[in-house]
């Protein structure tokens, strides 16, 4: 599948975007942030992946139903509440578009206080990571390349 074309699946990696997927006490214990109604055929990957001594949140899902940009707006609406709730102070800013990557869909980050939070949707799924003390830039460049690693 080409440039968003196509159904793509989620699938944890050891590693995605030079980042290495946290185990034992800094791995995901719960889903924290709701992924939205889960049908029959979907996937959910939820995990913390390290690097630079931060531990990155990702939530994906895969095989979306309905529109993959609603999808990831209501990732994001979690993904805000899960921040704030870890240190994230003030208020989310205006999201920018930035290079999705060879599987197409757009790619979107936008500042929290001195975080970003990035979001992906393309034709079938949609996910978000929220990347602690990092600029939306260098966010969205790290988030394409995990995307890169997980979605095929």
């Amino acid at each position: 599948a080409g440039a968003g074309r196509g159904r793509h699946r989620l699938a944890a990696g050891a590693t995605a975007g030079g980042l290495t997927r946290a185990t034992g006490q800094d791995a995901v214990s719960d889903v924290p942030v709701d992924p939205g109604e889960m049908r029959a055929g979907m996937n959910l990957v939820v995990e913390n992946y390290l690097g630079g001594g931060r531990r990155i949140l990702f939530v994906g899902v895969d095989n979306v139903p309905e529109d993959p940009n609603k999808r990831r707006e209501y990732l994001w609406r979690g993904l805000i509440d899960y921040a704030a709730g870890n240190g994230a102070t003030g208020t989310p800013g205006t999201g920018t578009p930035y290079p999705a990557g060879p599987l197409g869909g757009s790619l979107e980050c936008l500042p929290y206080g001195a975080d970003a939070l990035c979001g992906w949707a393309d034709t079938t799924t949609a996910a978000v990571a929220y990347f602690p003390r990092t600029a939306p830039a260098a966010a969205a460049r790290t988030f394409a390349a995990m995307r890169s690693d997980l979605e095929h």
